[in-house]
């Protein structure tokens, strides 16, 4: 029996951790013969990235959130849907969340709320605005998913047994290329990869770099970025040959990029599950990042052998000990990358990852099945007693 699916989630560009998960999810469903799933885009396309503005997202998120609930109404009206799969980034999106699982609700849909964040613990702890109008979109839906241990232990002692479940982040080995590319052997280089906004601890970054004066070491930027973003990080480096801004890349540039450099590096303030510290691991590179969202998990940062080093967010010297001590030592990286790809392709390929969704929506599919079933033997029953 089909099993139709349908995944509210925003797709590139601008490219970006969830996007490219619903790629992966969207190539892998085209291949399966038993689920079909229908897609409702909700990348924020009407803003720069980095546009953090609460009037700006509060106008124009209000706006597109009727725009995404009249498609999602659409889809339920023309084709069978049997389970809706919305992904969420959480803060203001919140609300747009409530007024979709609302309407799933209505039309009688099961429902899974995907919560693509990494701090979900803090905003618990806190129990503000955000936590009460998330909270209210958890009730209503049928399986809340999170991607890390400490988001599934904090939200099991809220809702009934069952109600959470942990699947992780994924990637595909299948995109990631092996073959280095031309860059000279005397070079050494350090990659960000990323948004460039603030969070991504962009500045920090920056300013750790320009303490170490790495000789024969060389740090690129690669990203998505705006005019302003470029205008702020140029300001601050002025003319260091060292620094290179690379701009947003293709996929292929990104893997070129990835296998090329010495050490990856991500200095950001807070994460979900992020997609290009998988691709760093796929790549085999030694990672220097922050202890954030699922990122210790990703790195076993707490086991005997971890796939990376961890750094406090905001903390530019903490950030430069940490790129001169992986610099100092081939070795070291050499280990940690070792690691690092052992544990992506044990843990993390979409191909496990996706069996383990195509589980949870069966289940959520056969239970509206079911329950339609009993739906109508009993009002069969009704119509003819001798039946029953």
């Amino acid at each position: 029996m089909m099993l139709r699916v349908l995944l509210v989630s925003p797709k590139p560009p601008p490219y970006g951790g969830i996007g490219h998960w619903t790629l992966m999810v969207l190539r892998l469903a085209e291949k399966h013969p038993r689920v079909i799933i229908h897609h409702v885009d909700i990348s924020p396309r009407w803003r720069d990235i980095d546009n953090l503005s609460i009037p700006v997202r509060i106008v124009g998120g209000a706006f597109q959130g009727i725009f995404d609930l009249v498609r999602n109404l659409a889809a339920l009206v023309s084709k069978p849907i049997e389970v809706i799969h919305l992904t969420t980034s959480g803060s203001l999106a919140a609300f747009r969340d409530i007024a979709l699982l609302l309407l799933a609700r209505l039309w009688r849909v099961s429902t899974v709320y995907h919560l693509r964040i990494g701090r979900l613990p803090d905003i618990v702890l806190h129990g503000g605005w955000e936590w009460k109008a998330m909270r209210v979109a958890m009730r209503i839906a049928t399986r809340v998913a999170v991607l890390d241990a400490a988001s599934e232990q904090v939200l099991t002692r809220v809702f009934p047994s069952g109600k959470v479940i942990r699947v992780p982040n994924a990637i595909s080995l299948e995109e990631v290329s092996t073959a280095p590319p031309p860059y000279p052997s005397s070079c050494r280089r350090v990659l960000f990869l990323g948004w460039i906004i603030p969070t991504k601890g962009i500045s920090e970054l920056l300013e750790a770099w320009q303490s170490l004066k790495a000789p024969g070491w060389i740090l690129e930027i690669a990203g998505a970025n705006s005019q302003a973003a470029r205008k702020q990080m140029l300001s601050k480096t002025g003319k260091d040959q060292s620094i290179q801004f690379l701009g947003q890349l293709s996929k292929p540039e990104v893997w070129k990029r990835l296998t090329g450099c010495d050490i990856f590096v991500l200095p950001t303030y807070t994460e979900g599950f992020p997609n290009v510290i998988l691709e760093a691991m796929a790549a085999g590179k030694a990672i220097l990042t922050t202890p954030v969202g699922a990122i210790p998990e990703m790195l076993d940062i707490d086991s005997a052998e971890p796939c990376g080093i961890c750094v406090p967010p905001r903390d530019s010297e903490a950030l430069a000990s940490g790129l001169k001590k992986l610099m100092s030592d081939s070795a070291l990286r050499a280990v940690l990358g070792s690691r690092a790809r052992e544990k992506v392709e044990r843990a993390y390929d979409i191909n496990v990852v996706f069996e383990q969704w195509l589980d949870v929506w069966r289940s959520l599919g056969s239970a509206k099945t079911n329950a339609a079933a009993r739906s109508n033997i009993m009002r069969a029953n009704k119509e003819d007693p001798k039946r029953a």
